[in-house]
């Protein structure tokens, strides 16, 4: 029965969109004006092209979106439908889901990518749009309804708005509404329905008279229902108000932690290894089919051709055990499917890179030894080293919602101006992802810049 089913949103699609997509993210702008960097209004014009191309990509992953969306539902509906007996067919229609799934989230990067450069890239603002939920929902009568708002916005050529319902890691808000005549920008949550008018407009004039009998007669709460809706919706304001408060004054509560934090003032200069990238894939060659290189003499990067004789991850984890290195080994294509992992499309580096990853023309894989990262680091005169085991399970047991990265069993700890701080999945992100270097960024921790004002945090 399961072989009777194919996947309707197929590889030949996808890799067909892949590179459609790729160039209404990533070029179009400069494909239809080469712009004079210091003429104001060359850069003007410049910027609406770019804009036009990010309105055409989200209009098509739209429609791509909630086609695959929908069919994944529909083998849902299938698996549900089978009996326990037919245990070959639930395998087969898992094994679609987690087909269509990687290329419905990959295709969503690319609506991230889009917001992370309306943000330039400041992961600290950007990351403060995500609850920490896996959350993706796209109903198609919600997103129809948004975008009616949002084409309306996009058919004038100085503005631009962005759904967040089409990003992986953006749930603060409906959308990003960016304004090219004045520059600014709001993050926007559409209300809906007489009720919800009628509670927002009691809001507002309860900021002006400050009268919560007049604010209860005005939104009509009449019922345990109605104060629901009504706390509901002060939450969603709150939070929005909060979000763009941060965004200005770089201080304020974190919605995914509820942590109170205060982002650096200063620009922290991070070294990239990016253009090492670049570098290996100009490497790669008709006759030569792998390329290799070293970061901080502790990150292990190997890029291999789809046509290597021998599987890469082998290939890899062989190098691997010849050093003595037993970390876990990283494929970078594992970025499509972490909420917060810097979207490829969103670096300043040759499309080339990102078009060879979506399409599997090359493999990209890294490994990071903690051992020879703590050692260089103490080189550097920065103390970093490993908590005991009691302190390791303490930490792990008491805060649930955090990877923290362990040699040995045992957590790695940093001293910096601001106290100790303990490493965690988040260091390794921004290591593997956004392509910071290892010693680079520890340094730059040990130093206390850091986004969260505690005395002990996690990186």
């Amino acid at each position: 029965m399961s072989d009777k089913y194919e996947v309707k949103y197929t590889i030949e699609r996808y890799h067909q969109d892949v590179i459609e997509l790729i160039s209404l993210v990533g070029e179009y702008g400069i494909k239809q004006i080469t712009p004079n960097l210091d003429d104001k209004d060359d850069m003007h014009k410049f910027f609406i092209e770019v804009h036009n191309g990010w309105k055409i990509a989200q209009k098509k992953i739209k429609y791509i979106a909630l086609e695959i969306y929908e069919e994944i539902k529909s083998i849902e509906l299938l698996i549900k439908k089978s009996t326990t007996k037919n245990s070959i067919d639930k395998k087969y229609y898992k094994y679609c889901i987690k087909i269509l799934t990687f290329r419905l989230k990959s295709l969503l990067k690319m609506i991230d990518a889009i917001i992370w450069t309306i943000f330039s890239r400041k992961e600290h603002q950007v990351r403060r749009l995500y609850s920490g939920k896996d959350q993706i929902h796209l109903n198609r009568t919600n997103i129809e309804e948004l975008f009616l708002v949002i084409n309306e916005i996009n058919n004038n050529e100085t503005q631009i708005a962005i759904a967040f319902d089409l990003s992986t890691f953006a749930h603060i808000g409906d959308y990003v509404h960016l304004n090219l005549d004045n520059g600014s920008f709001s993050i926007v949550e559409l209300k809906s329905g007489e009720k919800n008018l009628k509670i927002l407009t009691a809001l507002k004039n309860f900021n002006q008279h400050g009268c919560l009998k007049r604010f209860f007669f005005d939104a009509e709460v009449k019922s345990k229902k109605d104060t629901e809706q009504v706390k509901r919706i002060i939450r969603q304001e709150e939070r929005a108000l909060n979000l763009m408060n941060i965004i200005k004054n770089d201080e304020g509560e974190d919605y995914s932690t509820g942590m109170n934090i205060r982002l650096p003032k200063e620009e922290i200069e991070v070294e990239s290894y990016a253009c090492k990238i670049v570098e290996m894939l100009s490497q790669l060659t008709e006759q030569k089919k792998w390329a290799l290189s070293t970061i901080d003499e502790c990150l292990f990067l190997g890029m291999y051709h789809k046509d290597c004789i021998m599987p890469p991850h082998g290939i890899f984890s062989t190098w691997m055990n010849m050093i003595n290195v037993k970390s876990e080994v990283i494929d970078y294509r594992t970025v499509f499917m972490g909420n917060m992992y810097h979207p490829p499309l969103a670096h300043l580096m040759p499309l080339e890179f990102s078009k060879k990853i979506y399409l599997e023309e090359i493999c990209f894989l890294m490994c990071l030894d903690f051992n020879r990262l703590m050692k260089y680091a103490k080189e550097r005169e920065i103390n970093m080293y490993l908590g005991g085991k009691k302190e390791t399970n303490r930490l792990i047991t008491q805060q649930k919602n955090v990877h923290f990265v362990t040699v040995n069993d045992r957590v790695i700890h940093v001293e910096t101006k601001n106290g100790v701080m303990t490493i965690a999945d988040g260091l390794l992100t921004k290591i593997y992802y956004s392509f910071l270097s290892p010693l680079s960024l520890i340094f730059a921790f040990s130093q206390g810049n850091n986004d969260i004002n505690s005395s002990q945090e996690t990186l």
